[in-house]
């Protein structure tokens, strides 16, 4: 099978919608639903997996169509862990899922608020066969502004850029604006305050907004009605083309293709073009040369976490916003608790400006603390600070390291070379450095009594690897969740 998967990825552009694809996708996915069926209850089962529906399997990636963004919300903060497990299982180590949310025609009581999708009952559309959906501005947060977001001296060019390209829409400066960062630095919000700008600015232009994954969605289902050309066109109207986490198509060869030939024809008629990525344009991998090359034509700006003030400041704006008043402190221990992930914070604020409105009462500092222990947040799962070590052991990420990659313990500790033990291995090292406190030695003990240097070298070389891949970052961090009892 693992032969028919790569024809699959080799063959994406050529595949009929209505052939191999899918079928292929529909049968692999009941097999998923019987692994998930067996650790959950029946009625959960029945309530989030059947309303799933495969769509598709290009560059060992399964998209699944969810019918409302609720349900993709649910399923990736309960059952990740239990659906990338089975997709690993049934579609091969390498496989991940991606969601493209849009209702089944059953579910459609007023198609304008739905996405178009492949399935089944497409036939039953009123739109041609050769329709794509309809990117526009519908896309964007109209909370993002300018106004609010806030920046400091190291961070002022950032902004500074963004109203640029915003206010000057003719202009080939600084096009494409390429911004890169880690998650929560602002770069979502920025793409978003463009588009808004420029939609409340200049009301004829049309703005398009797409995040790395809906792109590949759009592209796969115009692959699948035969309507490639009309999505490149669909896109190449655009005035102004926000991308959002580009990264996402790492290894994805044919949608790159795709889209360095909609931004060059887009570049080449003046229109504005931002992106987004965690990584500068030279360190993304497994893209096409000519991508990276684009990017780099352009203007590139890294957005950095705000400093202490800034959070505070940000705290503040939302805490005004939201009516509620917060004392001192608690402002001042909110914006050093969460000093790694903007995202994380307003997950927090959001927690304490509904309990102060919808129970009309304060709270102190114990209870600030007991609303931020329930966050996942408050563990600081990208590779921050971890609130209580004592509880973790070298051991104890052994066994969930070897829970992860299905690697009994005692291999992870031993000395085999195969590929995917050895990464094992180098992973529960770091996560052991980073998250028990125990010296290079000490963890190199736990290992068959591997030296210092061994240890450090396992240390730095998966360090580096996260920097560039986003699959092993949310591998680590899934496995640093199942340690704090949260996967």
């Amino acid at each position: 099978m693992k032969d028919v998967r790569q024809n699959l990825v080799d063959a994406e552009e050529d595949q009929d919608p209505s052939g191999s694809n899918q079928s292929f996708c529909k049968d692999k996915w009941k097999e998923c639903l019987d692994f998930i069926e067996k650790d959950i209850p029946w009625q959960t089962f029945k309530t989030w997996f059947i309303p799933l529906i495969p769509v598709s399997f290009v560059d060992e990636t399964l998209i699944l169509r969810v019918p409302s963004r609720f349900v993709f919300e649910w399923l990736e903060s309960h059952f990740s862990r239990i659906l990338n497990n089975s997709i690993k299982k049934v579609f091969g180590e390498n496989a991940r899922v991606e969601y493209l949310i849009a209702p089944s025609v059953r579910d459609k009581h007023d198609k304008a608020d739905s996405e178009i999708s492949p399935g089944e009952n497409d036939s039953d559309k009123a739109e041609p066969e050769k329709s794509v959906p309809a990117l526009t501005d519908s896309r964007l947060n109209p909370l993002f502004a300018f106004n609010n977001f806030f920046v400091y001296r190291k961070n002022s060019m950032v902004k500074k850029a963004a109203e640029y390209v915003a206010s000057h829409l003719d202009s080939s400066r600084y096009n494409p604006l390429f911004y890169y960062g880690d998650t929560g630095t602002g770069k979502t919000h920025l793409l978003n305050a463009i588009g808004n700008n420029v939609s409340n600015q200049y009301p004829g232009k049309k703005v398009t907004y797409l995040n790395g994954g809906q792109f590949l969605h759009e592209y796969v289902y115009a692959l699948q009605k035969g309507s490639i050309n009309d999505f490149k066109e669909m896109l190449m109207n655009s005035d102004v083309f926000l991308l959002d986490d580009v990264h996402y198509l790492s290894n994805k060869m044919k949608s790159q293709e795709n889209l360095v030939y909609v931004i060059s024809q887009l570049l080449g008629k003046n229109k504005r073009v931002a992106i987004t990525s965690k990584v500068p344009p030279n360190r993304l991998m497994k893209f096409n040369e000519r991508l990276i090359s684009t990017f780099q034509n352009g203007l590139i700006v890294d957005l950095m976490i705000p400093e202490h003030n800034t959070r505070k400041k940000i705290i503040q704006h939302h805490l005004n916003k939201n009516g509620v008043q917060l004392s001192e402190d608690l402002v001042e221990y909110l914006s050093e608790k969460f000093d790694s992930n903007m995202h994380n914070l307003n997950a927090a604020l959001v927690r304490i400006s509904a309990q102060v409105s919808l129970l009309g009462s304060s709270i102190d500092l114990d209870e600030c603390r007991s609303i931020t222990s329930h966050l996942r947040s408050e563990l600081q799962i990208s590779f921050g600070k971890i609130a209580d070590l004592s509880k973790i052991t070298v051991d104890k990420v052994i066994r969930n390291v070897g829970e992860f990659f299905e690697v009994p313990p005692d291999l992870i500790s031993g000395n085999s070379r195969l590929a995917r033990i050895v990464l094992a291995r180098q992973i529960a090292m770091y996560i052991s450095r980073k998250y028990t406190g125990e010296s290079f030695t000490s963890i190199g003990y736990h290992f068959g009594d591997r030296s210092h240097a061994t240890v450090l070298y396992a240390c730095n070389k998966i360090q580096k690897k996260l920097k560039d891949n986003p699959e092993l970052q949310d591998a680590v961090e899934g496995i640093v969740a199942s340690i704090f009892g949260l996967g």
